[in-house]
């Protein structure tokens, strides 16, 4: 039996053509598969078809990101509908910064100021 990484009830957003398809909640998993909810993308659902192969973003309780591929299985409608999706074979950790580096190049000009005569403090005013 492969060891499920999901939590229930932990957020899954799905990913088609590089952009964001919705978001869903896992619901149970299974010996060789797991539940999801129905994705939404705002209050409109969005389906997944069977048979095809989708990209998911998985986000743990301890806010790591994790992203899977895993082959649509089937529907199941239990007291709600949902999708059945593969355990996929291997997670990516996603890594997010909260800070980003830019590289970046401005141009600057440098002026050389008089020296101050000794025994001043350079920049106070009198």
């Amino acid at each position: 039996m492969k060891e499920t990484p999901f939590e229930i009830y932990g957020r899954v957003n799905f990913l088609q053509e590089g952009k964001e398809l919705g978001t869903s909640l896992v619901q149970d998993y299974r010996e060789d598969s797991f539940l999801v909810t129905i994705p939404l993308q705002g209050y409109r659902k969005k389906l997944l078809v069977v048979g095809e192969w989708i990209t998911g973003l998985y986000y743990d309780t301890k806010g790591k990101v994790y992203m899977f591929r895993s082959k649509v299985l089937g529907r199941e409608i239990q007291n709600i509908p949902m999708y059945r999706l593969s355990i996929p074979d291997n997670l990516y950790k996603v890594q997010r910064r909260h800070d980003v580096r830019v590289p970046l190049t401005i141009p600057v000009q440098i002026a050389l100021l008089p020296s101050a005569p000794a025994g001043s403090r350079g920049g106070e005013r009198g």
